[in-house]
This record gives structure tokens, C-alpha cells and sequence, in this order.
């Protein structure tokens, strides 16, 4: 049997191998025009910019501020934990925090943001998180990306631009989830 850290050193090797794959892919689709695309987990340096740089900051966010210090550190223990900090040109421009489930069939985004103020990936966090969950996801075997409770309609109907939909699965257990099959890896 695997002790905690084990499993977590073996996921955030996964995790680490699908931050590579995706920077890389975006490299190489010249997509990011010059911006230097950095994807780490959401440690003691991102808890640090996101405190300098977005504390206060959530103004347009009309759910208000999330304190990412206090959810991640919530989380801190759970091995498979799926926490991810999208940085452009050494700025801070997106967090998202989730986990991949017990049986492996999803994986979740609880928690997805983008920095409140102008930053160098301008609308394009949600989509990179989504290819990071997807990279993820095609490597434990997962079935599902999963985002839950988007904020408000418009956010939702960006996620179904991104190829979600409001599904219910696993016998309509969750609510307020939209789902994406982990397409097969070519």
C-alpha cells in the first residue's frame, strides 16, 4: 500500500508531465505571441502573488473574493488534489484548484480565476486549465473533466464554448457541474 506522500509525489509528477505537454503545445501553436507561459502548482510563491497582486482586486467579480490561501491550505492533505497556478510573462494570472476523484473517472476544477486585474493571458485562462485537466485527465484514465458552479450565465456559456454541458452523471449526484468527455490521446 502507498503512504500519502507517495501518491502525492506520484501525482504531482502527472501533473507536472501535463504542465509540460500543454506549455509546450502552446509554444508550438504560437498562440501565446511572445508571452512566456509558466504552469506550476499553487505553492508558497503563488499564495505570495496572488496576495500582492489580487487581494482587494476582485471589484468585477460579482461572487466575491476568494481567499486561495485558506483553500488551498483546506486541501493540503489530500494526496490527488489537482492545484494549478497559470503565470504569463512571471505575473500571476490564473488559479484553479480541484482534485482528480477516488475511482479516477473525473477530473474536477472546484475553483478556477482569473486575476482581477489586466494581466498578459487575457482571456485564455479558462482554456488553458482546461487543456492542463484535459492532459491530466488522459493520463490517469479519466473519463470526465468536470467544472463546478460556474458563477454566473455568462461563464457558464463560456465553459459550453469550451466544449462543456450540464450533464447528469453518476446518477445525478453532483449538482451544479458541467462535464467534458477526456477526449482519447492520438
Amino acid at each position: 500500500m502507498s503512504t500519502s506522500c507517495e501518491v502525492r509525489d506520484r501525482y504531482l509528477k502527472i501533473y507536472q508531465a501535463a504542465f509540460d505537454e500543454v506549455v509546450a503545445t502552446y509554444v508550438e501553436a504560437g498562440v501565446l505571441a511572445g508571452i512566456e507561459l509558466r504552469l506550476s502548482p499553487i505553492d508558497k510563491n503563488a499564495i505570495s502573488a496572488w496576495s500582492k497582486e489580487w487581494m482587494g482586486k476582485s471589484a468585477k467579480q460579482k461572487h466575491g473574493e476568494w481567499h486561495w490561501d485558506k483553500m488551498v491550505a483546506k486541501r493540503i492533505k489530500r494526496c490527488k488534489k489537482f492545484d494549478l497556478a497559470i503565470w504569463g510573462d512571471g505575473i500571476l494570472c490564473g488559479l484553479s484548484l480541484g482534485l482528480v476523484t477516488r475511482g479516477k473517472k473525473t477530473v474536477r476544477m472546484n475553483y478556477l480565476q482569473a486575476c482581477p486585474v489586466k494581466h498578459p493571458l487575457e482571456k485564455q485562462i479558462a482554456a488553458i486549465a482546461v487543456a492542463v485537466a484535459i492532459a491530466v485527465g488522459q493520463r490517469v484514465g479519466a473519463d470526465h473533466v468536470a467544472i463546478f458552479n460556474p458563477v454566473n450565465e455568462k461563464v457558464e456559456n463560456h465553459y459550453r464554448k469550451l466544449g462543456f454541458e450540464r450533464r447528469k452523471l453518476y446518477r445525478g449526484f453532483v449538482k451544479n457541474a458541467m462535464y467534458m468527455d477526456v477526449p482519447s490521446r492520438d
